[in-house]
C-alpha cells in the first residue's frame, strides 16, 4: 500500500499539479516533454497496484493457511518491483518508438500518426485499465460470492442463526461485502469515463466525423477531473464505510461537544 501511495503522491507532484495548477509549465520545455511519460507510468503504477491488491485479498480468503508463504516481505518487494519496472518500460517506450524528448519543444500529446502508435496505445489501454478491472472485478466478485455462502452457512431455513458468534462474523462478513463492492463501483465510475476519452482520442475517424472538438475536450476535462480524483476520494469513500472508523469519527465530535467553549 505504501508504494501505491508513492505512486499517487508522484502523479499529483508531477503531473496534476503540473497541468492543472501551474498553467506556465508549457514554457519549461524539457519538463513539458517528460509529464506525459510519467502520466502513463504512473497510472499504470496505481492500477496495478490496485489489481494486485484485489487478488492479495482473494488469496487471504481463499488460501489463508498459505498466505504467510506468498505474502513474505521478499514476495511483497518482488512484486512491488516488477510493477514500477514494468510502468516505467511502459511509459518510456514511446521514446524509443515514435517520441523523441526535445529541449526546444514540448510535446505533450500529439495527432496519432501511424500505425505502431495506435498500438502502443492500445497495448497501454489494455494493461493498465482493461486487464486490471478485469481482474478486480472477478476477484472481488468471487469474494462476495464466498462472503454470501458463509452468510447462508449460518442462517438456518427458519431464519434462526447458528449461533451469536456466527451471526457476529456473518455481520462482519456483510460489511466487508458491501465495501469491497462499493469500492469497485467507484473505480470503475471514476476511472472509466478517462479511458474512454483515452480511446476516442486514438480514433482520429471518431474524433473526425462524429465528435466535435470543444465537446470532446469538455468530456476530456471532466473524465481526467473524475480520474485524477480517484485517489483523494476511495479512502475518504473506505471511510466513511468503515464501520470502526465512523464511530472514531462519531465518538471524537460527541467529545469535542461536549467540551464547553472558553469564555
Amino acid at each position: 500500500m505504501a508504494s501505491m501511495f508513492v505512486g499517487h503522491i508522484l502523479l499529483a507532484l508531477f503531473y496534476i499539479f503540473p497541468n492543472f495548477a501551474n498553467p506556465t509549465h508549457h514554457s519549461q520545455l524539457l519538463f513539458c516533454s517528460i509529464v506525459s511519460v510519467i502520466a502513463v507510468t504512473l497510472i499504470a503504477v496505481i492500477n496495478l497496484h490496485l489489481m494486485v491488491a484485489s487478488l492479495d485479498r482473494l488469496m487471504m480468503m481463499k488460501l489463508f493457511r498459505y498466505r504467510r508463504h506468498y505474502s513474505g516481505y521478499r514476495t511483497i518487494i518482488v512484486i512491488i518491483g516488477i510493477i514500477w519496472f514494468f510502468s516505467i518500460l511502459l511509459g518510456i517506450l514511446p521514446l524509443f518508438l515514435y517520441r523523441s524528448i526535445q529541449s526546444n519543444n514540448c510535446q505533450t500529446w500529439q495527432i496519432i500518426s501511424s500505425s505502431h502508435e495506435i498500438t502502443f496505445h492500445y497495448v497501454v489501454i489494455v494493461f493498465i485499465f482493461i486487464i486490471p478491472i478485469i481482474v478486480m472485478v472477478s476477484c472481488y466478485t468471487c469474494i462476495f460470492k464466498m462472503v454470501r455462502r458463509t452468510i447462508n452457512h449460518h442462517y438456518h431455513r427458519d431464519g434462526n442463526w447458528v449461533g451469536g458468534e456466527h451471526r457476529v462474523t456473518s455481520f462482519n462478513q456483510r460489511k466487508v461485502s458491501i465495501t469491497l463492492t462499493m469500492t469497485m463501483i467507484l473505480y470503475i465510475i471514476m476511472w472509466s469515463p478517462f479511458f474512454i476519452c483515452y480511446i476516442i482520442a486514438i480514433n482520429p475517424f471518431i474524433l473526425s466525423n462524429i465528435l466535435k472538438m470543444d465537446d470532446f475536450y469538455m468530456a476530456l476535462k471532466i473524465a481526467q477531473y473524475l480520474a485524477f480524483c480517484y485517489p483523494a476520494v476511495n479512502p475518504v469513500a473506505y471511510a466513511l464505510l468503515s464501520n470502526e472508523i465512523r464511530t472514531t469519527i462519531r465518538e471524537s465530535m460527541r467529545n469535542f461537544a461536549k467540551v464547553s467553549p472558553i469564555a
